[in-house]
């Protein structure tokens, strides 16, 4: 994340291109730096006004916490109950709220792992395999001919070839079926945005591709990258296409 390259302003170009997806997908950064993408870019770019920002965003969080509390007896009752769990838990700990809920939130992603049979196993993902050995194969020749020519167009695949891989994983996160029926949850549903990020960057490594096809200027042969591309990229829509449907048929139900 922080930039430890100095890149230069084309190579920062590109970043902020994958930087603002990756934002505009993540509604905890979105909360975070209250919507505002520069403030965000500002605080990837640079460690200290990120943990400030994280700083800020704890105390707004205990802030709204507190508010509740008073607003809102039943939220108060809860809220005494996880505090008496708290205390039984970590005693005379100094551990702030935000680190306990932390622990809270691990526990119960250790009991979803127990349940991990019911999930889709990433690892046996035929599309998660392929895209995997598409972007290291492509990384490495993308690293060697960036060094070679300088070509922006490389650098661009550079930052977006393993993300491909990266974000099918991350979209394995929902349970296959699973159903939202509030239009808002489903916008924001795991599998889906995945799938949306994993295909947003396969497109602008294929876009980069046939530039540096048509420049004529590398002796790459980019065809052997181009045409697994364009089966992970029918798989990738169809995936998406399958969640929509899905969401519609719930609807009408």
């Amino acid at each position: 994340m922080w930039n430890e390259h100095n890149y230069n302003t084309e190579e920062l170009k590109i970043v902020r291109e994958l930087e603002y997806l990756l934002f505009m997908y993540n509604p905890g950064f979105r909360a975070m730096w209250h919507d505002n993408f520069d403030e965000y870019f500002k605080g990837t770019q640079n460690h200290d006004y990120w943990e400030k920002q994280e700083g800020i965003r704890n105390q707004e969080i205990e802030a709204s916490v507190s508010r509740r509390m008073i607003e809102d007896p039943e939220y108060a009752s809860w809220r005494n109950e996880m505090a008496i769990m708290e205390e039984t838990l970590f005693g005379d700990s100094n551990e702030s709220y935000i680190a306990r809920s932390r622990w809270f939130e691990r526990e119960q992603m250790l009991a979803e792992m127990e349940n991990y049979d019911a999930q889709e196993d990433w690892h046996n993902d035929k599309l998660f395999q392929v895209a995997k050995e598409w972007g290291l194969n492509l990384i490495k020749i993308a690293d060697t001919e960036y060094e070679k020519s300088g070509n922006i167009e490389w650098f661009r695949i550079l930052q977006n070839c393993t993300m491909v891989a990266g974000k099918i994983v991350f979209a394995s996160g929902d349970r296959e079926g699973e159903i939202y029926d509030d239009p808002e949850m489903f916008s924001w549903r795991t599998d889906r945005i995945g799938y949306i990020l994993a295909l947003a960057s396969l497109q602008r490594c294929l876009a980069s591709l046939r530039r540096i096809k048509d420049s004529k200027s590398v002796e790459v042969k980019i065809d052997i990258f181009i045409q697994p591309a364009l089966k992970i990229q029918f798989e990738l829509a169809d995936r998406l296409d399958g969640i929509e449907q899905r969401y519609l048929k719930s609807q009408i139900c």
